[in-house]
């Protein structure tokens, strides 16, 4: 009998411990996530302030997102906010409209904001070896897969090629200039048993051949003239400890 009820008793006990746990991680993603949305507020006004710079200074009626995202005043007034900022990433129909941050390493921004306050959405942010940023020969760029659909979410999409054709440009607003970028590849792989050696100081060309032969989907970009390769990594539940790979290359209109 006492035997029973100690177990009851621990029973309890244990049930109360997850009760107060669940209690604890859904408040802290309701918070983050209350947090993640004042941050994109805020950015957006900054947006607008900037716009109205650029009308007041040009006298045009209306300033495009493009040009303001891609201004020297923007990129300037978010570095104010964050050193780290190097630029802004944007794919609309896969709702993906972040500012990217150079980070000190690769673990710091999957858990801080743009404003490095401790916020489980992160930040999107470079591979901490790419210290020269754009000019270097692989760029990576890392950002999560939430629940929510918001981050690099979206990207998961493209795992189906019907997708593809209307996503397959990638454009990153910088200090006064736009790059745009197509992608030539997709595929899903195991984390544990992808590396990615950066800074890359190999011929390109070989790296787009091997990123190319891993592909979902043949996406016939023709990439015989790129020496610059753009990789975008989030997580994917297609495969075990799975990480989503999209690789694109420099693209000119």
């Amino acid at each position: 009998m006492i035997k029973n009820e100690k177990l009851r008793k621990m029973i309890r006990i244990g049930a109360v411990i997850a009760l107060v746990l669940s209690l604890y991680f859904f408040a802290s993603e309701a918070l983050s996530y209350i947090s993640h949305q004042q941050e994109l507020k805020n950015l957006q006004e900054v947006l607008d302030e900037i716009s109205e710079e650029i009308i007041d200074t040009t006298g045009a009626a209306k300033a495009d997102t493009s040009d303001i995202m891609g201004s020297v005043q923007y990129f300037t007034k978010l570095k104010l906010q964050n050193d780290d900022y190097v630029g802004w990433i944007y794919m609309p129909k896969l709702k993906i409209n972040y500012p990217v941050v150079l980070a000190p390493d690769n673990e710091y921004y999957l858990t801080h904001s743009f404003y490095k306050s401790y916020n489980i959405y992160g930040t999107i942010f470079t591979d901490y070896r790419n210290v020269g940023v754009y000019n270097d020969a692989h760029l990576i760029i890392y950002g999560h897969h939430m629940k929510n659909k918001t981050m690099f979410s979206h990207l998961d999409d493209l795992r189906q090629k019907s997708n593809y054709a209307s996503n397959k440009i990638i454009e990153i607003y910088a200090k006064g200039i736009v790059k745009k970028y197509m992608i030539f590849s997709v595929y899903a792989v195991d984390a544990k048993k992808t590396t990615f050696d950066l800074p890359y100081t190999g011929n390109v060309q070989t790296l787009i051949s091997v990123y190319t032969k891993k592909a979902l989907y043949k996406t016939n970009v023709d990439t015989s003239t790129a020496t610059h390769v753009l990789t975008l990594v989030t997580c994917t539940s297609a495969v075990t400890n799975g990480r989503l790979v999209v690789h694109a290359i420099p693209y000119e209109e």
